[in-house]
């Protein structure tokens, strides 16, 4: 962990091995999908992760109902107890919502269907 102070704050900055351990996270999260999920999840679901200090967040898109939500909470936490040291905060959004301007994008408001700590 590299802690960074500014003059009021101190903000933790993952490091290189945790960055490396939500990259190892994403692939077998990622395979096991391929490989064992059922063939809507396979197409629908939009998966992106982000190293933390305390935890790893993997934020998900597009899927919906609540058996395809725990099918994917589960392989989250076969992939949690094989790879991850730390919990994983996981986040289900109805979709992405981008807003252009020009030459920029930033995200719009985006609807929260579910939040999880697997511990």
């Amino acid at each position: 962990m590299i802690v960074v102070t500014t003059s009021c704050d101190v903000y933790m900055v993952p490091t290189a091995q945790d960055a490396s351990e939500r990259s190892r996270i994403h692939q077998a999260f990622e395979q096991k999908i391929r490989r064992e999920a059922p063939p809507q999840l396979v197409l629908e679901a939009v998966v992106y992760s982000k190293a933390g200090v305390k935890y790893t967040t993997v934020t998900i898109y597009n899927v919906l109902g609540k058996q395809d939500q725990e099918w994917l909470l589960n392989a989250l936490r076969t992939v949690r107890k094989h790879i991850a040291t730390k919990p994983l905060r996981v986040s289900f959004y109805r979709q992405e919502v981008w807003s252009r301007d020009g030459t920029s994008a930033t995200r719009g408001k985006e609807e929260l269907l579910r939040e999880e700590t697997i511990p």
